[in-house]
């Protein structure tokens, strides 16, 4: 598939309460046995689904403030 990775944004919410639990969000999965090992590729569950992680929204609905980590800048 030329993917790098495979990212998923919504499972089943006991699905991923267990992966959660079993720290199984990362996964190699396995692609077709006919192809092998070269059509594995590395996949994961979004931990937030498709929102960005706390402190981390810059849309202008959220209220994140700028990351600010160079010290000479600030006011």
């Amino acid at each position: 598939m030329s993917f790098d990775g495979f990212f998923v944004g919504r499972i089943d919410y006991q699905d991923k309460d267990a992966r959660l639990k079993e720290q199984r969000m990362e996964m190699v999965w396995g692609g077709s046995k006919s192809l092998g090992k070269g059509s594995d590729i590395f996949a994961g569950v979004l931990y937030n689904n498709y929102a960005p992680p706390r402190g981390f929204c810059y849309d202008q609905a959220c209220t994140s403030p700028p990351i600010q980590d160079d010290t000479r800048l600030y006011v």
